[in-house]
């Protein structure tokens, strides 16, 4: 299990590919290398924009990926990775955000 507290933004495709090859424990293909670069992509987006306070961004990153999501179970897995990693960039943003925001109430 990946342990969310140690992972940081923005992330690497490298590191994110070598988080999903432990995890899955093989090499990954370049389909999945393909993929995985359009996740971070996302998470790392949802990441600024949430450390920017602009909710507005992640949430057209959620309807997108929830649009594209079908009914296919395969594509609905892919998207709920997806989704969990937009939402961890998210959570990681706000963190920066509010430390950003009480840093400067306190100077």
């Amino acid at each position: 299990m990946v342990d969310i507290e140690k992972i940081s933004f923005p992330l690497t495709i490298d590191a994110f590919t070598s988080m999903q090859r432990a995890q899955i424990g093989r090499e990954i293909s370049e389909v999945e290398k393909e993929f995985f670069a359009e996740v971070v992509d996302m998470a790392n987006e949802a990441y600024e924009a949430s450390a920017h306070g602009d909710a507005g961004t992640v949430q057209a990153i959620l309807d997108a990926i929830d649009s594209a999501s079908g009914k296919v179970a395969l594509t609905q897995n892919l998207a709920a990775l997806c989704r969990a990693w937009v939402l961890l960039g998210c959570r990681k943003g706000v963190q920066r955000f509010e430390n950003t925001f009480a840093g400067e109430m306190f100077s």
